[in-house]
């Protein structure tokens, strides 16, 4: 079978490796929101500027950043994983916007195309648990789910083979690398420096109209 062979037992590595750099970064970017490690993001064009404000603003962003710590944790602790990956998807697909449509550099596409592959890399992992909702003959509702439920709740016969100090390895490397890249970022010079930030131009909706002095 493929699982058993050397490719399958590869495909598994690659996805933990997804799985544990995108549960730390997550995880560590939502906790940002508040205890602030380094500097939060503000845009770097006037769109994104007046995007990541009406987020703040509106209150939406402690939402988006506590499903982050919520959706990072359970990568991490290797728990209700293909769930995890579903409810980070929304997100993951919010941050893909941000960076490819509304920065519009380089460097945000890169990070645009990355969370994508990520998240999607965790999902195709686990696609066997999603196959019976790809189907297009599904019969009609039914009671059935819910008699199951109160049979106890849906387990693997197996759980997962990563374990103790392996496991332990990994969270530490899932959570210290994505911090790591960011730190880089936002070094003096950066991609995402306070020097960057300070060039980008303010929203048109803050400009001051011509003839008015601020």
């Amino acid at each position: 079978m493929v699982g058993n062979s050397e490719a399958g037992k590869g495909f598994t590595r690659l996805c933990y490796a997804a799985q544990f750099f995108f549960g730390g970064w997550f995880l560590a970017h939502g906790l940002n929101h508040w205890l602030e490690f380094f500097p939060r993001p503000s845009g770097s064009s006037p769109i994104s500027k007046e995007l990541i404000g009406a987020l703040n603003h509106s209150g939406i962003f402690v939402i988006v950043k506590a499903l982050e710590v919520v959706t990072g944790a359970m990568l991490l602790a290797n728990r209700a994983v293909p769930l995890a990956a579903v409810l980070a998807m929304p997100v993951t697909l919010s941050v893909a916007h941000l960076n490819i449509v509304a920065n519009a550099d380089t460097f945000g596409m890169v990070v645009g195309v990355i969370a994508i592959g990520l998240n999607g890399l965790v999902l195709l992992g686990h696609l066997d648990r999603f196959l019976p909702m790809l189907a297009i003959r599904h019969g009609d509702p039914s009671g059935a789910g819910l008699a199951a439920l109160r049979q106890g709740w849906p387990n693997a016969e197996r759980g997962p083979a990563l374990k103790g100090m392996t496991h332990l390895i990994a969270i530490v490397v899932g959570i210290a690398a994505p911090i790591a890249v960011t730190f880089w970022s936002v070094r003096d010079g950066g991609f995402r420096s306070k020097e960057h930030y300070a060039q980008v131009p303010a929203p048109a909706s803050q400009a001051t109209p011509a003839g008015e002095h601020p």
